[in-house]
């Protein structure tokens, strides 16, 4: 993804149009505040989002809007919507909108105005979280929830095992990895949504630690452990180990055999070469 400040400024010819006259309300929409990596290796950016409740034919669809800051108080003016100008994916999906928002920070009036309809929330922004409450809404629907930020130096360890069979690998590697020098394993409270993993209905069967690491020495030394699980688990199936850094920067490693095919068992440990210099 792009970075941002505005997704769609005009309208192209044959755009479907909202519903914006003076006594209508736009439709209904969703928002959200929480940040975002747009690119790896780019710092998390506090983003706005809003989608339609609505469902287009096919993706891509986005919602034409401008977007000003007076002070403590932010205002979103939504212009309509807009068809994919290029390629038009053919999937069920919402039109959105991104904004990034550079505050400190603090709290702030947010105002979405469809038509003459103006809804209003309030955001609050801390150094650890972000979260929206509704002070009044017509046409939007606000997304409360918490949400963490991105620990500064953090990274996080996903064990996917699609099959059930490799937990005592995937927790081999979590120990391995809260063992190491510089690197302190983190966690986030429950009552918040975890950036790394911020729907836990898509969890399945993948297991998920997050971790402050000191340097990048110390994450030279998990890309070289990784080279060598690599080789352990290549002809093994439905295994998928990734690290992922707080500005998206990621290593992943995975099995190359399907299940029909010839195959070895997945093994119980991975960090005992000289790669990973031993295990705790």
């Amino acid at each position: 993804m792009l970075l941002l400040a505005a997704l769609m400024t005009s309208q192209a010819p044959g755009a479907l149009r909202a519903q914006t006259t003076p006594d209508t309300l736009f439709e209904p929409v969703r928002a959200t505040v929480h940040e975002r990596v747009w690119v790896p290796g780019v710092l998390p950016s506090m983003v706005l989002g809003i989608q339609t409740v609505r469902q287009y034919p096919c993706l891509g669809f986005a919602i034409r809007y401008s977007f000003a800051r007076r002070k403590d108080t932010l205002t979103v003016v939504i212009g309509g919507i807009e068809r994919p100008k290029d390629f038009c994916a053919h999937a069920l999906g919402p039109a959105t909108m991104g904004q990034v928002l550079v505050l400190p920070s603090g709290r702030y009036v947010l105002l979405i105005q469809g038509g003459r309809v103006s809804d209003q929330l309030q955001l609050v922004i801390t150094d650890a979280s972000s979260n929206l409450v509704t002070k009044r809404a017509r046409f939007v629907e606000a997304d409360e929830r918490f949400w963490w930020r991105y620990p500064p130096h953090s990274v996080a360890l996903f064990c996917e095992n699609s099959l059930g069979v490799a937990k005592s690998l995937c927790a081999d590697v979590h120990r391995w990895l809260a063992a190491q020098p510089g690197i302190v394993e983190l966690y986030f409270p429950p009552n918040g949504v975890n950036p790394y993993r911020p729907d836990s209905s898509l969890s399945g069967d993948q297991m998920l630690s997050v971790f402050r690491y000191k340097d990048a020495g110390a994450l030279d030394m998990v890309r070289r452990c990784f080279s060598e699980i690599e080789a352990e688990i290549r002809e093994t199936v439905g295994v998928v180990l990734t690290v992922r850094t707080w500005t998206g920067d990621q290593y992943a490693v995975w099995s190359r055999r399907a299940y029909h095919e010839p195959h070895i068992s997945v093994p119980e440990r991975v960090t005992t070469g000289p790669r990973c210099a031993g295990s705790p």
